[in-house]
């Protein structure tokens, strides 16, 4: 009896309401592999990971499981599930291959011929243009929203996303937080206090990390160089004007700014380590600029 591997994924709830949810996904393998006379060793999900297929945890287990053990077959729903490009598609059918592992779909019928491959591969194809374009699409979405005023990802500290009245999200202050926001910047315009010092403050004031500990000068840094704070919202590197109500005014920002580039925290030069992408690499999240990091 031919050892069986299954493999599942959805990448977010809407996925998983458009196309087979996880357990749909395995009752339908489960039902495949018992037709087919397939003993199951092995059941790998990956629920709610929208990362790219070498990144997926699951995946990875899978694909180690069959370096070292026997398997005959590796059994997926459809064959998007498991990779989202040709080349991944291709790396994972060679390694495969090798092993002399077959790649079976429950709704792809592939014959095991040369017209088969070029089918397979035409599905796969396909596959990294959905999400191809899926990605185009979102992308377009966040500028739109942006161009509108509002923000696409999750707001800063000191603001929180609700419901609107016309059932949008809408980004609001959130109140005590903000407060926390506030003390920060007129603690560093003074001119008397170090991040450091301001981090203490707050952590007497009651701010605290998830973990209940005190927040280190890096974030108090990012806070005090957050434009959101003054109405502005950076996003992939370009500037646009929100339509949240600012907690810090302009001149108190700029009073801020002018200290910390006196004090070389604004100065990329004062850093002894270069790093390549520095200044151009943003969080496609949040719109943050990334800070590299030695070790």
């Amino acid at each position: 009896m031919p050892k069986c591997l299954l493999y599942a994924r959805v990448s977010t709830e809407k996925q998983a309401q458009k196309d087979l949810s996880i357990p749909a996904q395995i009752k339908a393998m489960r039902d495949f592999a018992k037709k087919q006379d397939f003993k199951v060793v092995g059941e790998y999900i990956d629920e709610g990971k929208s990362a790219k297929t070498i990144n997926r945890p699951q995946l990875k287990r899978l694909l180690e499981r069959c370096k070292k053990d026997k398997i005959d077959v590796v059994l997926v729903h459809k064959i998007d599930r498991l990779a989202r490009n040709l080349v991944d598609h291709a790396t994972i059918k060679a390694l495969l291959k090798q092993r002399g592992i077959r790649l079976v779909s429950v709704v792809e019928k592939f014959e095991d011929s040369v017209a088969g491959q070029l089918v397979e591969n035409i599905m796969a194809s396909i596959a990294e243009f959905y999400s191809a374009n899926l990605g185009e699409e979102v992308k377009k979405g966040c500028i739109e929203k942006l161009r509108r005023g509002g923000y696409p990802g999750c707001p800063p500290f000191g603001y929180k996303s609700i419901r609107g009245e016309d059932g949008r999200a809408k980004v609001v202050q959130d109140v005590n937080k903000a407060e926390f926001v506030k003390k920060a910047f007129k603690m560093y315009s003074t001119g008397d206090y170090s991040l450091k010092k301001i981090s203490k403050e707050l952590f007497a004031l009651g701010l605290k990390t998830k973990s209940g500990r005190v927040l280190s000068p890096q974030i108090v840094l990012n806070m005090l160089t957050r434009r959101f704070y003054i109405g502005k919202m950076v996003w992939a590197g370009k500037e646009y004007r929100g339509n949240h109500k600012p907690i810090i005014p302009k001149d108190l920002f700029y009073r801020v700014q002018g200290i910390l580039r006196q004090r070389g925290r604004l100065n990329e030069k004062s850093s002894k380590h270069k790093f390549l992408l520095r200044g151009l690499a943003y969080c496609k999240t949040c719109g943050y600029r990334n800070s590299g990091q030695s070790k």
